[in-house]
Formats: C-alpha cells, structure tokens, sequence
C-alpha cells in the first residue's frame, strides 16, 4: 500500500503543497494577504493587526479549519501504514489513537461545511477526506455515501478518479461484488490512468477470488503479471496466485510461484508473506525437513523479529506431522511461555490438547490445555472447538463414573483416562442410551473414531439393547467407517445391512443416500408430511375449513409420537376456535393437548392461552343463557318473552352446545385424546426428546438431519404459525412447505 496526501494526486495541478516553501495553505493565504508590497509604504502596526484579526476571523480560519482536517487524516494514514508495514495481521484492527485521528479529519471537515456554506473553494476536498477517512475506519458504507457526494455535488474535482477507486473497494469489503465489478470496470473505460500499476486489475482479480471463480482468478493473475514491472507488485501479484494454489490444494503448483518471486530485502513483510507460504506448502506435500530448515532460517532473520511466534507455531505443527511430537511439545510450550500474543498463545495450547488428547490418550491433561486455549485463543473456531471438548470430557467421566461397574465387565478394552469432573447427566435413561451417548462424544465432539467404535460395537452386539438404538449404533457405525476410516467396502457392507434389517426407516434412507443408489425408501415421517400437506391443501387453497378440522385430527391420531400429531391437534382446534365457532369441540382439543402435554411449548404459548379465552366465552354465554331462562320464567310482556327465548336460543347456539356437528367431526374410531394419553403414557413424548439420541451427524461431512425419536421417526421443529396467514383475531394453524 503507498502513502497518499490529503489533497491527492490530482490537486498538484491546482494548489500545490510545495510551492512557496512548502508553508501550508492556511497560513500562506494569511502570509501573503498580511505582507506588503515593496513600493508601498510600511503599515502602522495598529492597522496591520486589525488587518490581521480580520483575516484570521473569516478566510484564513476557514481554511486553517480544513488544514487542521488534513493534518489529522495524513498522520492517521502515516500511523496506520506503518502498523501495517510492521505487522499486516493486526492492522485490520486500527489502535485508538489512529482511530480518533480519523475521527478528528471527519469531524474537522464537516466544520468546513457547516459553517462555511457559502464559501464552497474547500468543501470537494473536505468531502474526500471524509470519504477516504471512512473508508480506512472501516466504515465502507459511510465511505460510499460520502464519495457519492463527492462525485454528485462536485464533477468538475480532481479527486473524482480517485473516487470512484475508493468506491469500488469498499463495495468489494462490503461483499458487494456486482456493484465492485461495474465500478472497476468503469474505472478501466473512463480512467485508465488509475491502472498504470495494475492496481485495477488485481481488485478485478480479488473480485473473481471472492465469486470463487480462483481458476479464473489465476489466468487473470498471469496476463497481469506479464505487464507488471516494480519488484513490489511482482511480488504481491505471485503471493495472490499462491494463495489461490494453495486453497485449490495444488501445493506444488503454489511452491513452484513461490520460487518465482523477486527477494527484496526492502520489502520484509513481502518476504515473510512468501516464506510463510513456503513452510505452509512444504508442511502439506510432506517436505518437512525443507519446512524445518525453512523455518530455521527465518528465526534467524532479523527481519522477522516480529514474526517470530508464529514461525515458531508453524514450526511446531510441521514438527507434530513429522511425528516429532516430543520437540513439538517443547516448542509449544516455550510460545506459552515467551510470548504476551494472546491469540499464539491460544493456539499452541490448543496443539498441546490435541497431543495430549490424540497422542499420549492422557485427557486430564489435555482438557487443562483447551480450558486455557479457550481462555486465550481470538480464534473462534479454535476458542468454541477447545470449550465443546472440555465440557464433553467432564462429561465422558461423569457417565464413565456412573457405568464403572457395568464398563469394567463389559468394554475393558477401552482405556482411556478422563479427567475426574461430574457435570450432571441423565441416571434415568436406558443404558443402551447412555452407552450411545458416550459413543457420540468419542465421535462427534473428541473426533476419537476407534474409541467410538468399541462404544457403538457393543450396542450393536448387545441383544438387550432396543431395535431403534441398535440401527443408529449400526449407522453411525457404517458412517465412522466410510468418512473416518476410510474403509468403503466394510461401510457399504454395513449400510446395506441397515436397508435389509431396518426397512422404512430414516437410517435406511440415508444408507442409500451413502451408498449413492436412488432413493426408494419411504420413512413414516414421509407419510405424516405428506398427510400434512393433504390436510392444509384442504383450508388454504380449497377453503374448506371443516374437512380440514377432520384431517388435521386424522394425522394428529396416526402420529400421535411425531412433533405433527400434537401440531395438527392445535390447528384443528384453532380452526375450531376461530373459523368453525365449535367452541366446546375446541375446548375439547386445546384439554386434550395441555393435558398430553402439559410442559410443552405449544401448549403453554398456544394451546393454553387460547383455552383460558374459551372458557371464559363459553362461561359468558352460560351466564347469559341463564338470565335469559331467569326472565323467562318470570313472565312479562309476550313480545318480549318471545325476544328473549331467540336470544337464549341464539346464545345456545354459540357456545356449541348443538353438537351434532361437533360429536360429528370428533368421530372415527378412538377418541382423540385417549391416543395422545397413550403416546405420552408410553414414554413416546413428541414435545420432550431428553432421551431421545440425535441422528449421527460427523464433524467432517456428516449427515444432516432432524433430531430422532427412539422409534427412528423424525421430529420436524415446525410450530404452529402465528397470526400470519390467519382470520379472526390470533394465530393460525400450522402451515409447512412442502420439502
């Protein structure tokens, strides 16, 4: 990055910096205004300082305000390049005092038109400051608005070319990349001036990187590279194209441009960017003693003295996959130990964790390492990775603990030594549960998959263990086996196993999936979408409310255990309540799902509201039914006897204590809360999977799916909608997409 002025390249035409002894602007307006001719006579002294306040209270102040904005903004971008020409990781990151510099060249410039509106001679210069001031904050949309100023209310400026580059580059940071693609090529077209470095060209290229188009990128890189001549942008050029090797994994292809690139000693952060590089390719193609040696010379670099912490970690981890691990401990430790850079530290914690966990099996150790990686690492993946696997060897001990006696007889072979923590867990479940549970966190959460193995193993080989734990054990098996261990054929076996045994299951589905053969399977949540889809086609598009009451309770009554049977319960008493006016039928659902479920969410958000309305309209109308029977049976007048009985009959009809339609849409066979009593009695609860295992999903590639219940259905997560969708005066019955 080069160093640029406030005023900018084009104003040298026009108000040069470096005329008349390079005094700043400001005060030479006031020097010159103040300064008498030579054949005029010498001023009094009392007329040339009211000369002097005067110029000072208008122009000359008007121009020192802006002079004080450019001198705010050019130290900021002195300061801020030299934090990045000594360390380009942090200066992303802009220090305090930088940033308020920036600050004050905003603040300063808008002074200049505010309070100087008439006088316009400085206000294009003032904007472009602001703009470029936001930019180098951060601040990408401000920079734009402010740049679109500029080029709005001021065309005839110098800094127009300049600000459309401005422009661009902030719509590429804000991942804006059509509006940065037709900025840079209007920039190409109209000033092609601004591409006499190539700069141009590259942000096409940064363009075509981000759309992660890196094979286009790189022929774009090359074309380019046959037209640059400076050391610099050489260089930068090939590191571009490295780095695109490198996420393309052709480590070779990244080495051999590597070794192209000029060795400028003037250019020290140039040259640890390509050496970085370097020591990553060699790590990965296997060339360790060339990283080593590598590395070796760069610690011995005077230039890179600020660098050296990270060398020392990338040293570490090539020492790591050489299998040296006892001196990638010791390098390790020696960067937990010299250096104050919190994010190093984190990291080599983290390398330590993963020995102590991978290598030496010693997990007491290797949870005090990620407890104090996550403590120190800025990394999030590393911070939130180091946390989950401290949590989850508390909690391998804690069921460890729990089955001591039952593991001693059964998986003596699994020795692993956890840390002695007892974070709560659940005594009630069954122990085939239990056991899977563990098998998910060697597998899911440690990445242990032969420790996961014995876990899934057993259960598979248990007779006592149910049918649904055995084909997940069996699946995540099958899966562990195929992405972990590499072993296609023992996995395919395993998968087809699972289709023969398990038939019309999720796990069945997805083998098939795995084995990459077309999908014929039919789950039974398959079915219950699909009556779902039927029972909402009848009310939103045929519109008609009654059928859809019936089949919503239909899938309520053959789903009862899925998320759907309690879902479709609540919109057919919504439908009830608020379409229908069957306020005793909806009564009698909304009861019947609180009751089922009395701890769950729909009930409690939904369910339970809506009844508590009810009750209280068919309490009123009761109460109104009675002083209607009340004046009645007093007499009076004929006509109104006669008024009052319509009206009585009227109130009867709205409480729905005509039943006939009612008792007619509750019929078909069992009622329909004794299925959902059953369900819930049966342990098979849609709304409370505390005990329910999830389906095996992998760190790497894994299958992604909903959580399973212990009879291999899945639970969907659909509530009921809202008030979307909804006439009346509250929400509406659950409505799905089909998927």
């Amino acid at each position: 990055m080069y160093f640029e002025w406030a005023i900018g390249p084009g104003e040298a035409a026009r108000r040069s910096e470096t005329a008349n002894g390079g005094v700043p602007g400001a005060w030479r307006c006031c020097r010159n205004a103040m300064a008498p001719k030579k054949s005029s006579r010498k001023w009094p002294v009392l007329g040339t300082a009211f000369v002097l306040i005067g110029l000072l209270g208008c122009g000359c102040a008007y121009l020192n305000t802006f002079y004080n904005a450019r001198t705010a903004y050019n130290t900021a971008r002195r300061e801020h390049i030299k934090l990045q020409r000594t360390n380009a990781d942090t200066a992303s990151t802009l220090p305090a005092q930088i940033s308020d510099l920036y600050d004050r060249a905003i603040s300063k410039s808008l002074k200049v038109l505010e309070v100087y509106p008439k006088n316009k001679k400085w206000h294009d210069d003032a904007v472009y400051v602001m703009g470029r001031a936001s930019y180098y904050k951060g601040e990408m949309n401000s920079a734009i608005r402010r740049l679109r100023r500029l080029q709005r209310e001021f065309p005839e400026s110098p800094y127009i070319p300049e600000s459309y580059l401005y422009v661009g580059k902030a719509y590429l940071e804000n991942e804006n990349l059509v509006k940065a693609e037709e900025t840079f090529q209007f920039i190409l077209e109209k000033y092609p001036r601004l591409n006499a470095n190539e700069e141009v060209t590259l942000l096409l290229a940064t363009v075509a990187i981000r759309r992660q188009g890196k094979a286009q990128a790189v022929e774009l890189l090359e074309k380019t590279l046959e037209t640059v001549k400076t050391p610099d942008r050489k260089m930068e050029i090939l590191l571009q194209m490295a780095d695109l090797y490198i996420d393309l994994r052709q480590y070779e292809k990244a080495i051999s441009v590597l070794k192209r690139a000029p060795r400028k000693k003037n250019l020290p952060e140039l040259l640890y960017r390509i050496d970085s590089a370097l020591l990553t390719c060699y790590g990965q193609t296997g060339q360790y003693q060339k990283a080593l040696d590598l590395s070796a010379l760069m610690l011995k670099s005077r230039q890179y003295i600020n660098h050296y912490p990270e060398i020392q970690l990338k040293k570490g981890r090539i020492l790591k996959k050489a299998g040296k691990t006892d001196d990638a401990v010791d390098v390790f430790e020696q960067i937990t130990k010299g250096t104050t850079a919190p994010d190093i530290q984190g990291a080599a914690w983290y390398e330590l964790a993963l020995i102590y966990q991978h290598v030496r099996g010693d997990f007491k150790k290797a949870k005090e390492c990620y407890e104090k990686a996550a403590s120190l690492a800025t990394d999030e993946q590393i911070k939130r990775t180091a946390q989950t696997r401290s949590q989850a060897i508390d909690k391998l001990a804690s069921y460890r603990g729990f089955l001591e006696d039952e593991w001693a007889q059964r998986d003596s072979t699994d020795t692993t030594d956890t840390a002695a923590a007892a974070p709560a867990i659940d005594t009630t479940a069954p122990l085939d549960i239990t056991r899977y549970r563990m098998g998910e966190i060697y597998w899911l959460q440690l990445e242990e998959p032969d420790s996961a193995l014995v876990h899934f193993d057993a259960i598979t080989s248990d007779t006592a263990s149910s049918d649904t734990i055995q084909t997940q054990a069996l699946f995540a098996r099958a899966w562990i086996t195929l992405h972990m261990k590499a072993d296609s054929a023992a996995s395919d076996s395993l998968f087809k196993l699972i289709i023969d045994t398990h038939p019309a299951t999720l796990y069945a589905k997805r083998s098939q999936v795995e084995l990459g053969i077309p999908v014929t399977i039919r789950t039974r949540e398959d079915s219950a979408h699909a009556a779902l889809f039927a029972a909402e086609k009848l009310f939103y598009e045929d519109g008609d409310a009654l059928a859809a009451s019936r089949a919503y309770l239909d899938v309520a009554r053959q789903y009862p255990d899925l998320d759907i049977g309690p879902q479709c319960m609540y919109a057919a008493a919504w439908l009830c309540d608020n379409v229908l006016n069957k306020n005793v039928t909806a009564r009698k659902l909304y009861r019947t799902l609180c009751d089922s479920f009395p701890q769950s969410q729909l009930c409690l958000s939904e369910a339970k509201p809506r009844l508590q309305m009810v009750e209280d309209t068919l309490r009123a109308l009761k109460e109104r039914k009675k002083e209607t029977d009340k004046e009645q049976k007093k007499g009076g007048t004929r006509r109104g006897s006669r008024a009052k009985k319509a009206q009585g009959e009227e109130a009867a009809k709205d409480t729905g204590e005509s039943q006939e339609e009612d008792d007619g849409l509750l019929d078909d066979g069992a009622a329909q809360g004794d299925s959902l009593d059953e369900a819930a009695e049966g342990g098979s609860n849609a709304l409370d999977t505390a005990h329910a295992p999830q389906v095996p999903a992998g760190p790497r590639n894994a299958p992604q799916g909903a959580a399973m219940q212990p009879d291999g259905a899945a639970i969907t997560r659909r509530p009921p909608q809202g008030a979307q969708d909804a006439p009346g005066d509250g929400g509406g019955p659950a409505h799905a997409s089909p998927e």
